[in-house]
């Protein structure tokens, strides 16, 4: 792998060695979206694994392998003895049949939705004896704590029976605790979207995720909580990929999932849910409002006693 050339004195930023080069994880996607003919991969001897296409439905791209991408965060590792403990972990799962099920019309997706079409997951990983959530910033789907000791037979249940591509924004601290737990996801596929995106946004340097949700306009907050984090990974990549259709394709007609990706990943996130210091200080104003209309009901119903 080329090694960074060295850092921006600026703004401290990670500048790349070959900025324009094209990666594998370009490559890959453009042989999973099924753009841009034959792709081949760096290594010529490699050879695509037998994956099948998507259904063929109604207006539906044969051309699209079936395919799961998982993207995944972690963070507030914490262990004893280098030992694991608990962590919390966010993965998000886009499939790209269901993107053909949004694209032929069917009545369970929706583009505007696209916390349905992204199946987000918060999961607090810790011993026996910690079973509190706390309060949610969480707002894309299923939030929950998981037992350490149950934590690689639930995800494998999660994500079983399906052909994965995981996604990482670099994601080296992720893949090295899951290599400390042994669990190994098989993936066909392992993207990191610094280094999808590097040809076709012609980056000199690696971007931070929230640099990529800022040059693509997808709105966001509350990215250190990693469910949102990893939901927010997989809008990265689907912006990367419309990036780079309309970059190969330029003159050409877009594909019709193009501008299907651009408007899930740029459709407004669901509202946070309130935290308990908030839900609080809301029972306070409702309370105080509460009081307020019944002294100026009393007042008013003074008032016509009076003129009577």
């Amino acid at each position: 792998m080329d090694q960074p050339s060295g850092f921006d004195e600026t703004t401290g930023a990670v500048i790349l060695a070959h900025k324009r080069i094209l990666r594998d994880e370009t490559l890959m996607l453009r042989w999973i979206f099924g753009f841009c003919g034959e792709a081949h991969l760096s290594e010529p001897s490699t050879p695509w694994p037998r994956v099948p296409s998507t259904a063929s439905l109604l207006h539906a791209n044969p051309n699209i392998k079936h395919i799961s991408f998982v993207s995944i965060k972690i963070n507030k590792l914490e262990e004893q003895d280098e030992v694991i403990e608990r962590f919390r972990i966010g993965f998000s799962i886009v499939d790209t049949q269901s993107l053909q099920n949004l694209l032929s019309g069917l009545p369970n997706q929706e583009l505007d939705q696209s916390s349905r079409v992204i199946q987000s997951h918060h999961w607090i990983v810790r011993g026996p004896q910690e079973q509190k959530l706390g309060d949610n910033t969480f707002p894309f789907g299923d939030r929950r704590v998981v037992l350490l000791s149950d934590f690689e037979a639930q995800m494998k249940r999660e994500l079983s029976g399906q052909h994965l591509a995981l996604v990482f924004q670099d994601g080296k601290p992720e893949r090295a605790i899951l290599h400390r737990l042994n669990i190994n996801l098989n993936p066909l596929f392992t993207i990191d979207t610094v280094n999808a995106a590097q040809h076709p946004l012609q980056l000199s340097y690696r971007y931070s995720l929230g640099e990529f949700l800022r040059g693509f306009q997808i709105p966001y907050e509350g990215l250190p909580t990693s469910g949102n984090y990893a939901h927010f990974i997989l809008r990265a990549l689907l912006m990367i990929v419309v990036s780079d259709v309309e970059r190969q394709l330029s003159g050409m007609p877009i594909p019709d999932w193009a501008p299907a990706l651009k408007t899930i990943a740029q459709a407004p996130p669901p509202p946070r849910p309130l935290n308990e210091e908030e839900i609080a200080a809301k029972l306070r104003r409702e309370m105080r409002q509460r009081a307020l209309d019944q002294h100026s009901r009393e007042a008013s119903h003074s008032e016509g006693t009076s003129s009577n």
